[in-house]
């Protein structure tokens, strides 16, 4: 009897089975992340208090938000709904590891790029340079920013794949040198840097507001509301910086891990399932990431939350409008029938 024969096929199954309900599960989730991004997006360009400067960079990552989660939900839809052969599976797992990538790359810049801009109109309002060229400068370092995470993350579609017999499980199969080196410097660029420039930034901004007293004589109500402005203000810039470095880094943990022991995840789970099932919930909140991001606009930002609920109301007055005059239309053709 070949009993590791079987244990192993029992293992498989096993990693197909996870892939497969997670899929699953995932698929409602994104689809609301989706739907959420998209009204973000809406209330932010229809409404021109939003044509400011931070809110034009928020929507470079709402945009992105909205690429991956509907990426994901079709990919997740499709491996959970359907028979995939090796060649889908494998296209299906490139694709979707290297969008989900590209775009956590070009978020997490972005949101770099918005801490630098309010580290200078903070802390450093009266810089000539800055103020003058603002608006090429912060051009120019979005152009950067979507260059890099469309040109940085193709080294992840030659190590990512999907196995023979188990075309749902996309894993890094390939892993040799290249995919060593890919992996570390990946780290070291897209989490390492943004996480010293946010903790930098987003630091100095906090301990200014904090310490900061506005000159001249001004009232307790006055400084009251200040005081309650710098809070708020910070709880959006502390909340989307760290949702971003404490939900991810479990991700890229693991990645540190498969290039110290050349291991891809399905090896790393033969040695103990605890270790696939931890890899792959790291993963998973990561691609979370897009889906938690538009919440924490509607969660801390003042401004997006008052607009966001008058559009609801705008909405919902609009559809029982609409509803009541198709109702008197009804009643009104029931009366002429009498």
């Amino acid at each position: 009897m070949n009993i590791s024969g079987n244990i192993s096929n029992q293992e498989k199954k096993y990693y197909s089975v996870i892939s497969v309900y997670a899929s699953a599960a995932s698929i409602p989730v994104l689809f609301i992340g989706f739907i959420v991004n998209v009204f973000v997006l809406y209330v932010i360009v229809n409404d021109n208090f939003f044509y400011k400067t931070p809110y034009y960079l928020i929507r470079i990552s709402l945009v992105s938000n909205i690429i991956a989660t509907l990426i994901g939900t079709t990919s997740f839809s499709i491996a959970a709904m359907a028979h995939i052969d090796y060649t889908l599976g494998s296209y299906m797992c490139r694709i979707f590891f290297y969008i989900i990538q590209s775009s956590y790359t070009l978020s997490i810049f972005t949101l770099c790029i918005i801490s630098i801009d309010r580290y200078f109109v903070i802390i450093k309002p009266f810089l000539r340079f800055y103020s003058k060229h603002r608006r090429n400068l912060l051009i120019s370092m979005v152009t950067f920013a979507l260059i890099l995470s469309i040109i940085f993350n193709i080294p992840t579609i030659f190590y990512v794949d999907v196995y023979p017999d188990e075309t749902v499980v996309c894993d890094m199969i390939h892993i040799n040198s290249f995919t060593i080196a890919s992996l570390i410097v990946n780290i070291i660029i897209i989490y390492f840097i943004p996480t010293g420039i946010l903790l930098f930034m987003y630091g100095t901004i906090f301990k200014h507001q904090y310490n900061y007293v506005r000159p001249g004589n001004i009232s307790i109500h006055t400084r009251i509301n200040l005081h309650m402005k710098k809070k708020k203000f910070n709880q959006v810039l502390i909340a989307t910086a760290a949702s971003y470095l404490l939900i991810t880094w479990p991700y890229f943990a693991t990645g540190i891990a498969i290039a110290i022991t050349k291991k891809s995840l399905r090896q790393m789970g033969d040695e103990n399932m605890v270790y696939y099932v931890l890899a792959f919930v790291s993963y998973s909140t990561t691609v979370g990431i897009s889906v938690i991001n538009p919440f924490l606009y509607l969660k801390f930002d003042y401004n997006i939350k008052k607009k966001s609920r008058y559009y609801l109301q705008k909405c919902i007055t609009r559809k029982t409008a609409t509803e009541y005059r198709r109702r008197s239309i009804l009643v009104s053709a029931t009366m002429y029938n009498y």
